[in-house]
């Protein structure tokens, strides 16, 4: 799938900010780190005086983490009669349950496949025998605990709802509190790719038809009330003529008057996300005081607000980060670093799929970074790899994941994606597996280089200019007829300059530059766009757009540039697929 969009992303200065971390700052700390965080004994977090972080082995080695997540016996499709993923060295039956078989020898097996195939640990979803010190006795590993969702299963959607905190508890008590001693665990992550929107934390979700007296309506409440001490200040921001606050109490919704009601959510999602990691970070540590928290694995984006929130209480910020180009957004990352006090980063998931694989995956999920073939895979996880580790404030990559997903897409969801080391019959991608084993041993090195690598500028993606492609659209004369063809469109209307995204593997492709005529009328805007793309997507017709072979294009209709943010869009942006 060939995605065609205009991107305007501002240069972000890179800076390193000394600051101590959230958790226990060791008393043995040696001289050559400025901060270390956590449990001497344990996994934990140093930052050099150079402003580099690394993960600190229980015996105090540095160490650049690379994992692979998912590592269990089995993975059922959504199909019946398969095919499914079944691990060669699984001796036990398909149930449902992991808990039929030999799940220590499979365990110890499977460990030593892991390991062979280069990586240093195991990332999330992993199988929790790789907690049993006879199967796995010093391979680092994380653990994704889920909280939320285990509110949600017992019908507490909001965070001050009544036994919220209780939920949690439960949750964490029944997770972790057998791994306190664990010297192989390095931390947990308390959730997985959280919603952030709106509609879901934000103040109408926590307001509106929700009883005056509820707890949730008296925090957004409050919240107005730290933003607008006065109702005069209230009434002249909201459009309203309230005599008293406690009229509030009489509305059944919130109104949503711009840019009043935005200030609003911005203030209440980041005080949802600060209640929210205070409780979890002290219900962890009440249970387990020894391991790191290593935050909430963001799906491809931090909210400022919420990474602001985790400022002094978990030890990381984690990030799900796919792309094709196997390169890094500055402003983001940087942002994540910066917002969130200076914590190092993680990214928890990152992946390259193709058609080409042995599973017969068509990927049809809608992820980013599929790119041509198994070589291209191969390619992206060094390159990805070496990118991260380049990165001073980035200590650990986590690869997504150890199996290919059945083709007949997981039971879970569906997903049926080529993401794995080894397809479905539990065979390794040798190229793949190649490039593992050939990257891991140059991952400290390179991290501990820095900019002095040839990786660490490669790292960042090329900044698209804010300044339009297009200086003026000429005025159509003659409107042309919307029939598929270009022939009616003069040189005059082409759009000059027009740059193809990097998608490792496509300088094997022989792609050409997509042609892109504008022109105005009174009418409207008229734009012809013509993309030719070898690889043919086959994915259902009545499946999500992204599924599909598409153009994408975002069309701003506004000529001030002056004053445009760096990131996101404006009411003057437009999208059409």
């Amino acid at each position: 799938m060939i995605r065609t969009a205009a991107l305007c992303v501002a240069l972000f200065a890179l800076s390193l900010p000394v600051q101590a971390q959230s958790g226990d700052v060791a008393t043995d700390a040696p001289d050559e780190f400025a901060v270390v965080q956590g449990t001497p004994g344990f996994w934990r977090l140093a930052r050099t005086h150079d402003g580099t972080w690394w993960f600190l082995s229980p015996d105090g080695d540095k160490e650049f983490l690379n994992t692979v997540t998912t590592v269990v016996p089995y993975q059922q499709g959504r199909r019946a009669l398969g095919p499914h993923y079944v691990s060669r060295d699984w001796h036990g039956q398909i149930t449902g349950s992991l808990t039929e078989g030999d799940v220590p020898g499979w365990g110890v097996r499977t460990h030593d496949r892991v390991i062979e195939a280069g990586f240093k640990g195991f990332g999330a979803w992993c199988h929790p025998v790789f907690h049993d010190p006879d199967v796995n006795s010093d391979t680092p590993i994380t653990r994704d605990l889920n909280l939320w969702l285990w509110t949600h299963a017992g019908g507490k959607t909001r965070l001050y709802d009544a036994d919220f905190a209780a939920v949690i508890e439960d949750a964490v008590e029944k997770q972790v509190s057998h791994l306190r001693d664990s010297t192989t665990l390095v931390g947990y992550f308390t959730d997985n790719e959280l919603t952030w929107r709106d509609d879901r934390v934000g103040p109408a979700y926590y307001f509106d038809h929700l009883d005056p007296g509820d707890p949730n309506r008296q925090a957004v409440i409050d919240t107005i009330r730290q933003l607008w001490p006065t109702v005069e200040a209230f009434n002249a921001d909201w459009q309203t003529s309230i005599a008293s606050f406690d009229e509030l109490d009489g509305w059944t919704t919130l109104p949503h008057p711009d840019p009043a009601y935005g200030t609003l959510s911005s203030a209440f999602i980041e005080r949802v996300a600060r209640d929210y990691f205070e409780l979890t970070t002290r219900l962890v540590k009440k249970y387990d005081p020894n391991h790191l928290i290593l935050g909430v694995r963001f799906k491809g984006y931090g909210p400022p607000e919420v990474v602001r929130a985790q400022k002094g209480l978990t030890d990381a910020v984690s990030i799900n980060y796919y792309v094709e180009d196997a390169r890094l957004d500055r402003e983001l990352f940087v942002g994540l670093h910066e917002q969130s006090g200076g914590q190092p980063v993680m990214v928890t998931e990152y992946s390259f799929h193709a058609l080409d694989g042995r599973s017969g995956n068509r990927n049809t999920f809608g992820f980013a970074a599929q790119v041509p073939d198994q070589q291209a895979r191969a390619d992206g996880y060094e390159l990805m790899t070496k990118h991260l580790a380049a990165v001073p404030f980035i200590v650990g990559a986590d690869w997504f994941q150890w199996n290919d997903e059945p083709p007949s897409g997981r039971t879970l969801d569906g997903e049926d994606v080529n993401f794995g080391v080894v397809d479905v019959d539990d065979h390794e991608y040798e190229i793949l597996v190649e490039a593992v084993r050939r990257t891991t041993p140059q991952l400290n090195d390179i991290h501990a280089a820095g900019d002095a690598t040839p990786y660490a500028q490669g790292a960042w993606r090329p900044e698209f200019s804010t300044e339009s492609l297009v200086g003026s659209i000429p005025y159509l004369t003659t409107l042309p007829r919307i029939d598929g063809s270009l022939r009616e469109w003069s040189d005059e209307h082409r759009v000059a300059g027009v740059r193809l995204s990097e998608t490792i593997g496509a300088d094997r492709m022989n792609l050409s530059t997509p042609t892109v005529f504008a022109g105005w009328h009174e009418k409207g805007l008229y734009v012809a766009v013509e993309v030719t793309d070898r690889q043919i997507q086959a994915a259902p017709p009545t499946g999500p757009w992204w599924t599909q072979d598409a153009v994408e294009l975002f069309v701003s209709t506004s000529a001030e540039t002056e004053g445009r943010p760096a990131r996101g869009f404006t009411p003057s942006d437009h999208q059409f697929f």
